[in-house]
């Protein structure tokens, strides 16, 4: 069995040693516009052969579709038009429901019925597996294990279809993660939440008056860098995904800054409240199945000198648990928002005293915010 993979980077680079290394295709080709990531997989003898033209494609039987959505927009319809009708078609990108997403924001050029009518043989699906890290040089052939990896076919699927996502189980089980059905409209909905969400506000600094709340210092302790992993994902990439679901991401922020995030800086800066770490506390035991466990040290350099960052992550991270859809979804959750909520534990490594004193030492700056909390930064 022949497999060709479009898109050599994380995940693409991932795909291609984990089809090499579980003997998922006799042969692989690959393309990149990356010509560098190309010559490196033959070199490390995980691609048999480099593909130069997609419009001759018809000679494999797997199809990976492994490029940004920005890059997708374009190169999917050639796929689909020049692939063999009897070849599995997949992608791995973070958005599905493509009918209803808004391709013309990020390419004026976009064709509305290019995805009204999706072929048959083509299974949209997304690997729960990733990492702040980006390009064939980071990618791993075991990225994917123990990972959910989704499926989604609509609730009419065909037979066809459903015989193709089949086929597509079964690669996913060899390369060892776990498959799982979701339709496309659920995927994004569910995504958007606990995956679309942590990252946005991972990258927000939240300015006011062009002065930025939010920017982390250097940091030593392997905690801490657990804590804030997200913040030195690939903008680039993230940029489409955010633009392409914006009214779904808008919503959430919405419920997230007036439903939750205000609220608790509010109890938090009330002049009356002479003890911010029991609030934070009341704040943690309110959420349904968290449980604070103590992670490895952390400096007190460290906190001492991202002391208002750790605060206004520890409070947005609260702020987004209290959510009332997170807990119904954070099944469905990743690394990425596992590593997001973490900064909940620093509470077990900083004293009720301390904590006190690093609040109040911040207060001005979070007065600030609290007063301007409308200028909040929506899509």
């Amino acid at each position: 069995m022949r497999a060709l993979i479009v898109g050599l980077g994380l995940i693409g680079g991932s795909l291609a040693k984990a089809f090499k290394k579980y003997q998922i295709a006799s042969e692989l080709a690959v393309f990149d516009p990356n010509i560098t990531s190309c010559n490196q997989a033959v070199a490390d003898g995980v691609a048999n052969e480099i593909c130069c033209d997609l419009t001759k494609i018809s000679q494999y039987q797997i199809i990976v579709i492994a490029c940004p959505l920005g890059a997708f927009v374009n190169i999917a319809p050639i796929v689909f038009k020049n692939a063999n009708e009897t070849a599995l078609i997949f992608d791995v990108g973070s958005l599905k429901n493509f009918a209803e997403l808004d391709f013309k924001s990020i390419n004026p050029n976009f064709n509305p019925i290019t995805f009204a009518s999706l072929p048959p043989n083509f299974i949209p699906a997304h690997p729960i597996a990733g990492s702040h890290l980006t390009g064939y040089q980071n990618s791993d052939a075991d990225l994917f294990i123990d990972k959910n990896f989704m499926v989604c076919l609509n609730e009419n699927s065909t037979e066809l279809q459903k015989k193709f996502a089949e086929q597509l189980k079964q690669i996913i089980t060899k390369i060892g993660s776990k498959p799982v059905e979701l339709p496309p409209e659920d995927h994004d909905y569910i995504y958007g939440l606990v995956s679309h969400l942590p990252q946005y506000l991972s990258f927000l600094s939240y300015q006011i008056n062009n002065i930025n709340f939010f920017q982390i210092n250097q940091l030593s302790c392997p905690y801490l860098q657990q804590c804030f992993r997200l913040n030195y994902s690939d903008k680039y990439l993230w940029e489409e995904i955010f633009t392409l679901n914006a009214e779904w991401l808008n919503s959430c922020l919405r419920l997230f800054w007036t439903e939750s995030f205000k609220i608790i800086l509010q109890k938090l800066l009330d002049l009356e409240n002479d003890n911010p770490y029991k609030t934070i506390i009341d704040s943690i035991e309110n959420i349904a199945g968290y449980e604070v466990i103590t992670p490895s040290p952390a400096t007190f350099a460290d906190i001492q000198k991202n002391s208002k960052e750790i605060i206004l992550r520890l409070i947005s991270v609260l702020a987004y648990l209290e959510m009332p859809l997170i807990k119904d979804y954070k099944k469905y959750a990743g690394k990425g928002f596992a590593d997001f909520t973490s900064i909940i534990n620093v509470i077990s490594i900083i004293d009720e005293k301390t904590f006190n004193q690093l609040f109040n030492d911040n207060r001005s700056d979070l007065d600030l915010l609290m007063k301007n909390w409308d200028q909040s930064p929506f899509l």
